[in-house]
């Protein structure tokens, strides 16, 4: 009988052990999926600052090129450039 309880208390720290090893485990596979997630998201926030600067930029030039044209009358050279 003593031998069975003994058994049974290796087979429950085993057990305790192996439960604890899998929940640090996930713990630690969720914390590098939630960095990655952040660095990936940090990445498109970057590419579409800088698209939307890029498209700012352009729609100021053909601000500045219909002002252009309006000022000279609508001149065709001046059409042409936008």
């Amino acid at each position: 009988m003593l031998s069975r309880m003994d058994s049974f208390e290796k087979l429950k720290t085993f057990l305790m052990i192996t439960t604890l090893l899998i929940i640090l485990t996930f713990a630690v596979i969720v914390y590098t999926l939630a960095l990655q997630n952040n660095k990936y998201q940090s990445v498109s926030e970057n590419l579409a600052t800088g698209y939307a600067k890029m498209l700012s930029g352009d729609m100021i030039g053909l601000v500045e090129l219909l002002e252009r044209a309006e000022e000279k009358n609508f001149e065709a050279s001046d059409l042409w450039g936008i």
